[in-house]
């Protein structure tokens, strides 16, 4: 019964890699910045982040079908991302809930989640400094 049902979650996850990394193709997209939240399963293991949502398997396949079409795939590190103000940058952002984010400069509250991508966006990470990462998910790991 596990085995089904890895093998459902593996095909669905290929499934969805695929239609999105076509997607990005057909739009232009050349180059993907994606987050990856070290040592998640260590600092708040439970079971959809270990068992479920298998996050290095996900990043893997991103990178694999990404190579197909040419698009270049950089891993940023999501530390931090999301307490960073997206306006000012450091310094006036503080979370005051779960899932929300305030600018003291300003008052204004935004959504964390939306915030992290933001500044995920902008971080400047060059392909020479992201083949050097040791912290992006290399191949053949699971």
């Amino acid at each position: 019964m596990y085995a089904k049902w890895r093998r459902q979650i593996k095909h669905y996850v290929d499934a969805k890699v695929r239609e999105t990394v076509e997607w990005f193709y057909n739009v232009g997209v050349s180059k993907v910045k994606i987050g990856y939240p070290k040592g998640i399963a260590q600092e708040n293991g439970n079971f959809n982040n270990v068992h479920v949502w298998t996050y290095r398997y996900l990043l893997r396949r991103i990178a694999e079908v990404a190579e197909e079409y040419g698009i270049s795939v950089i891993y940023v590190d999501e530390r931090g991302t999301s307490t960073k103000c997206p306006i000012h940058g450091d310094g006036c952002g503080v979370r005051v809930y779960r899932g929300l984010l305030r600018c003291t400069r300003l008052n204004k509250i935004y959504n964390a989640d939306v915030a992290a991508t933001y500044n995920i966006l902008l971080t400047s990470v060059t392909p020479a400094e992201d083949a050097n990462n040791p912290r992006a998910p290399k191949r053949g790991g699971g």
